[in-house]
């Protein structure tokens, strides 16, 4: 999701020491032409998904039910 939205992987980087350090801070940004159109639930979905810590990141049963998940929208 993180890509599909940002268009680079959440912890891109050219070198293994930092892509390694960057999964272990759970260092991503967002572009800030993206920032605008994300939902407040959009970004706690993210950053639940994106947690290094086992214990900090939610498991799939928990994010089945995240409201950006069961939240209906307008038409």
């Amino acid at each position: 999701m993180f890509e599909l939205l940002n268009g680079l992987t959440p912890f891109h980087s050219t070198k293994r020491e930092d892509f390694e350090a960057k999964v272990e801070r759970s260092d991503y940004c967002f572009k800030d032409s993206v920032v605008p159109f994300l939902t407040i639930e959009a970004l706690s979905f993210i950053s639940q998904t994106l947690q290094h810590n086992e214990h900090e990141r939610k498991c799939i049963s928990e994010l089945i039910n995240h409201p950006y998940i069961t939240t209906s929208f307008p038409e």
